[in-house]
């Protein structure tokens, strides 16, 4: 009798800490929810005069490309789309915290000649990247703003696939994902 009642108590209390943790929010780091399949992470251009005065630097000035890697943390493949097609060429931005604390969106400027309107899309595999190349040229609206001749900003990467008409039949993942943010000197000697 006494060992039939420890196991309904035992049964009761599994099934109530199962529930407590089925109605738990899942845990955020920094905006991105654990359940999220990527990570994604700046790597800053490879260049003999970095860091300078001890700041990674991105050359506005002479477009130096650096580039942006999309990881799939995730045990399934993940399709996204690329950014050569009008799905996925907004996708990737950033956004700089300036060391006199305004921030700016970094994002691509408006492209009004989609003659080819196919969708591209990159099924990217669990543990697999896609990396962005970018070079922060006049087509980056805001760029001015974030850019300094001598003062570094927090920089981080976003990226975001938002729901569309056609992400259903492509079965892209649709969500939000930033880097971490680091500090960075976004450098311009001209500004206009």
């Amino acid at each position: 009798m006494m060992k039939s009642i420890i196991v309904v108590c035992g049964a009761i209390l599994l099934a109530c800490s199962k529930q407590s943790a089925a109605n738990e929010e899942p845990v955020k780091t920094g905006t991105q929810v654990n359940a999220s399949p990527f990570t994604l992470s700046i790597v800053p251009p490879d260049c003999e005069d970095q860091p300078k005065n001890g700041n990674r630097v991105i050359d506005a000035e002479m477009a130096s490309q650096f580039y942006v890697v999309l990881t799939n943390t995730s045990d399934k493949p993940v399709t996204i789309f690329k950014d050569g097609c009008p799905w996925g060429y907004y996708n990737l931005s950033f956004e700089a915290v300036t060391s006199e604390g305004k921030t700016v969106k970094l994002e691509k400027s408006q492209y009004e000649d989609w003659n080819d309107t196919n969708i591209y899309t990159f099924c990217i595999p669990s543990g697999g990247s896609y990396v962005f190349v970018v070079r922060f040229t006049e087509k980056w609206n805001n760029l001015q703003e974030a850019s300094s001749t001598y003062k570094p900003a927090m920089l981080k990467a976003v990226y975001e696939q938002k729901k569309n008409e056609k992400d259903w039949k492509n079965r892209v993942w649709i969500g939000r994902v930033e880097s971490k943010p680091e500090l960075f000197l976004i450098f311009r000697t001209h500004h206009p």
